[in-house]
């Protein structure tokens, strides 16, 4: 069963304006609807020099996060 969800009241997005998108209960992150919308975003900020991946969370909802890179030595 997937988390509850809301969206924020009076919360700023890192763009500058009013952060409306959906976010999860259960670890307050955004949600996305289908995989395709996730990977559209992911794909969005790896074009904008942030590179991310999407996944599902334990919450059962999928979200974008930043890729791991591996460190050496």
């Amino acid at each position: 069963m997937k988390s509850a969800c809301y969206v924020p009241e009076g919360r700023q997005g890192w763009w500058g304006g009013p952060d409306t998108r959906l976010r999860c209960r259960a670890d307050d992150k955004v949600v996305f609807f289908s995989e395709a919308d996730a990977q559209k975003a992911a794909n969005r900020a790896t074009n904008r020099g942030d590179p991310m991946i999407f996944y599902r969370g334990k919450c059962g909802h999928l979200h974008v996060a930043r890729k791991k890179v591996r460190r050496h030595g």
